[in-house]
């Protein structure tokens, strides 16, 4: 049964308040702390502490603390004020106090939910707005790309227009320059010759023409003579020129890949496993578990056995367990004590028989038999195997007495309660060894 704590320390202001519990020797692990907004438990067995506010609380913002022989509950206040008591005014009645737990119950899971409500809606907005994020900065890429696409087709197209700037002005002059000085078509390698009898704007012309060369670099160039199909659009080298451009502006620039490995050999073994049986495969785990069997039947022999004058008096199973043991080790004087004291507390059929067992042992055969006739006379008692042998146990006690033909009776009554077929044929064989011994 726990033990229900009375005694606390508390303090307030006008935001929080503070209870304090002194407990010796207090695990945290062994510890429950509930509270809702206007009840409060504790309990770490077998201590029990419980506690009805006056007013409400904030649970979920209110904080316990755990030392070593104290717990402290720092509890915040829903208002703002300063109760000055921690009792119930007017006290309520103990269903009227049920009564209000679960109605504070019922608030604190309504108030639950609708924080966990709140976080899940939270965390989806959250979400939602990094997608977002990422939207737009996938379109700012975009953009980017396109700008530099847009970038690098309007320096082809600067570059194509410059080359086809001279390639028109060449053809204006074609009537001034002689036929040797005309460029050549597109696949020749452009030859400049030097005549004396050009005019000074040619020598400007020719200058014009290797500027023009330097600045453009590998750009592809028009030839002088166009196509009908060339007229209106590009040819497949200014494409392939302008694509080129493209991939090279659009590929990121990072660091190189390393360098590639030397090629090694590796070794590599294999132990063969065969199947192994089951019981081999077990040996292990069951010496094991022999040898942790072992320890402990060596260290239940060493240990000292109980005190027959300290027996405790404030469990009857403890005291039942200390009757076996006191039995096992033949110190039935100490046996009989502690199955007095259990009696004392807890009053069974079951300990009038044991104690019956333990006033054999002793030779007291009249105190055997008053504690056999207990049970024999108690009509609670219906169970035939515990008739039985308290029957049994009364004609050990009158056959000592020398009440013969009483112990014969019991041994007949014991037979006949009796449902194992192996104690009612040893029950028999006594009777009919008590009647021969009677009879002869």
């Amino acid at each position: 049964m726990p033990i229900a704590l009375k005694d606390h320390e508390w303090r307030e202001n006008t935001t929080h308040l503070y209870v304090t519990l002194k407990l010796p020797n207090l695990a945290a692990k062994d510890t429950h702390v509930h509270a809702s907004d206007n009840f409060l438990k504790f309990s770490c067995p077998p201590y029990l502490f419980i506690l009805d506010l006056p007013r409400t609380i904030v649970p979920e913002k209110s904080i316990v603390s755990i030392a070593k022989n104290e717990l402290s509950f720092e509890l915040l206040k829903e208002t703002s004020e300063l109760w000055n008591t921690l009792q119930l005014d007017p006290p309520l009645s103990r269903q009227e106090l049920i009564t209000r737990r679960e109605e504070s119950e019922s608030r604190g899971r309504d108030r639950l939910l609708k924080i966990h409500e709140s976080a899940v809606k939270e965390k989806r907005e959250r979400e939602r707005d990094m997608v977002r994020k990422q939207i737009d900065v996938e379109r700012v890429q975009r953009e980017r790309i396109e700008d530099m696409k847009a970038a690098v087709r309007a320096a082809a197209e600067v570059e194509f227009l410059y080359t086809s700037d001279f390639a028109s002005s060449v053809d204006d002059q074609s009537d001034l320059v002689p036929d040797d000085l005309l460029p050549p078509s597109r696949h020749s390698q452009p030859e400049i010759a030097t005549a004396h009898n050009v005019p000074s704007t040619d020598d400007e012309m020719i200058s014009y023409r290797n500027e023009a060369s330097s600045d453009v670099r590998h750009a592809p160039v028009r030839s002088l003579h166009k196509t009908e199909d060339e007229e209106d659009g590009l040819t497949p080298e200014e494409l392939a020129f302008i694509q080129a451009k493209v991939v090279r502006a659009m590929k990121p620039e990072g660091r190189p890949p390393p360098p590639i490995r030397e090629s090694r050999e590796i070794e590599v073994g294999f132990t063969s496993r065969l199947p192994i049986p089951t019981s081999v495969a077990r040996e292990s785990e069951d010496e094991k578990w022999r040898a942790r069997i072992d320890h402990f039947r060596a260290a239940a022999a060493q240990a000292p056995p109980p005190d027959p004058d300290n027996v405790p008096t404030q469990d009857a199973d403890t005291l039942l367990s200390l009757f076996n043991k006191f039995y096992s080790l033949e110190n039935y004087q100490a046996a009989l004590n502690a199955l007095n004291s259990a009696y004392s507390l807890a009053p069974s059929p079951h300990l009038l028989l044991h104690r019956a067992a333990a006033h054999l042992k002793l030779q007291d055969h009249n105190a055997a038999v008053a504690d056999c006739t207990a049970l024999l006379i108690d009509p609670d008692v219906c169970n035939s195997e515990m008739r039985a042998t308290a029957f049994s146990r009364r004609s050990m006690g009158l056959l000592a007495l020398g009440e013969k033909e009483s112990a014969l009776r019991d041994l007949a009554e014991a037979s006949r309660c009796s449902k194992h077929p192996e104690a009612k044929r040893a029950l028999e064989a006594a009777r009919e060894v008590l009647h021969n011994e009677m009879a002869g």
